[in-house]
């Protein structure tokens, strides 16, 4: 899916390439309903349920060699909640403790401190581990087969939580290979956490997977944080 912004955003940081792994799930639509409406958002609606997506990438910035996992939930737009209008980012995780400072500072986006592991190459992986335990992991089991690339673009904007509102545009771009999660054979794990942790939100919400999207040569771009919502 794509968004294209009324109008050509500027983009501040541009990183290629970029390896990454991509989860595609649904989750409780009326959950993340809730969750969402202290945002003045609404979730995307497909086959009455929402749209979320656990993604993790590794790249280099500046010759620095680095990790990520980002939880994020498609958002509607507001006068069709079946049209994508944007990404929410909910939380994000950064392998370099000094990367994940700079985006809550300089950027103001929800990061924290993880180390991030993942594998693009079938059978794929990817993991996220904190203070020395694996608190989210997805994998494959066997290889897919016949599987043809996809030239892939993402453009929009990637709403922030929190008060005032915030956002930023980012662009996604690259040929991706896409498969279906394989319910029974695939597998999910989600370890217990806080109440206020994302990976609560996923157990408690009902998170499966539907989809993998796997590429090993993409560009990441985005702006910078913006105030407001996005048109």
């Amino acid at each position: 899916m794509s968004s294209t912004p009324a109008h050509p955003p500027r983009y501040s940081v541009k990183i290629h390439p970029v390896r990454e792994v991509r989860l595609v799930g649904r989750a409780d639509l009326l959950y993340w309903r809730r969750v969402l409406e202290a945002e003045a958002l609404t979730p995307l609606e497909t086959d009455a349920q929402a749209v979320l997506m656990v993604t993790a990438s590794a790249s280099r910035w500046w010759g620095q060699a680095f990790c990520e996992c980002t939880v994020s939930v498609a958002i509607a737009s507001p006068d069709d909640p079946t049209t994508l209008r944007a990404q929410y980012l909910v939380q994000a995780f950064n392998s370099l403790a000094a990367f994940a400072w700079v985006e809550r500072t300089l950027f103001r986006t929800p990061y924290a401190h993880g180390i991030v592991e993942l594998d693009p190459t079938p059978p794929c992986r990817l993991s996220l581990a904190q203070n020395g335990r694996v608190v989210f992991e997805a994998r494959t089991r066997q290889a897919p087969t016949d599987v043809a690339p996809v030239d892939d673009v993402w453009e929009g904007p990637i709403q922030l939580p929190g008060s005032p509102a915030r956002h930023f545009m980012a662009r996604l771009e690259g040929t991706l290979h896409a498969y279906p999660f394989r319910a029974g054979a695939d597998e999910i794990h989600i370890a217990p956490a806080p109440n206020d942790s994302i990976f609560r939100r996923l157990s408690d919400s009902g998170f499966v997977g539907r989809q993998w999207l796997t590429g090993v040569a993409g560009t990441h771009a985005r702006s910078e944080t913006r105030a407001g919502r996005s048109a």
